[in-house]
């Protein structure tokens, strides 16, 4: 099975063990595991803070990181959380809508 993994900016700034040691895990699970390098941030931060067109933009940048994959794996629960659950309400008539609902099913 082909997951990427998403490792949110305070699992890289503060607990990078935490994101090395879930490869190991997932590796051993017999996965085939891509990192991104590109990837940034779900774009959780904005949103909290009311800044929704800033969390708009980088949402956008989150659904075409991760497009292509068959499992998005994250050791973040308030950033899964939110992919899930609020990317919906950015998008409800948008041309992202489609690549948000498979997203959500995939994370």
């Amino acid at each position: 099975m082909k997951v990427q993994i998403f490792i949110p900016c305070f699992i890289d700034q503060l607990f990078p063990e935490t994101a090395f040691n879930m490869v190991k895990v997932l590796e051993k699970a017999g996965c085939s595991v891509v990192y991104n390098k590109e990837q940034t941030c779900c774009g959780q931060p904005a949103f909290n803070a009311g800044f929704w067109e800033d969390a708009r933009e980088v949402c956008v940048k989150f659904l075409h990181d991760f497009e292509g994959t068959d499992y998005i794996i994250s050791p973040s629960a308030s950033c899964t959380g939110f992919v899930k659950n609020y990317y919906p309400n950015l998008f409800p008539d948008s041309s992202h809508y489609k690549a948000v609902k498979q997203t959500a099913k995939r994370i």
